[in-house]
C-alpha cells in the first residue's frame, strides 16, 4: 500500500506539474505522498471543485493515500491533475 501511494503521487506530480496546476512545497513534495496546491484561495477553489464533486480539503490538500486504498492506480491518478483543472476553470467534469 505505502509503494502505491508513493507512485501515485509522482504520477499526480508529474501529470500536475505538466498542466501547469501550482502545487505547495515544490520540488521536495514528491518525498511524501502529502500534496497540497498552492494557490491563495485554496479555500474558494475546494468549494468551487466541490460542485464538481471533486472533493479536497479547504487548505488546498489532495487525498491521494485515500483514493490508494479505494483501488486507483497510476493510469487513473494521471487524469486527476487535468480533472481539477477543468473544475477550476469551470468546465464540467467527466464521470
Amino acid at each position: 500500500y505505502a509503494e502505491n501511494c508513493l507512485i501515485n503521487t509522482r504520477e499526480f506530480i508529474s501529470q500536475s506539474l505538466s498542466l501547469g496546476l501550482k502545487l505547495h512545497n515544490q520540488p521536495n513534495v514528491s518525498k511524501s505522498c502529502m500534496v497540497q496546491l498552492n494557490y491563495s484561495n485554496n479555500a474558494f477553489i475546494s468549494q468551487k471543485l466541490e460542485v464538481q464533486r471533486i472533493l479536497i480539503d479547504r487548505i488546498g490538500r489532495i487525498g491521494l493515500n485515500e483514493v490508494t486504498s479505494l483501488g486507483l492506480k497510476p493510469k487513473d491518478v494521471s487524469r486527476l491533475p487535468e480533472i481539477i483543472m477543468n473544475g477550476l476553470h469551470g468546465n464540467k467534469v467527466d464521470e
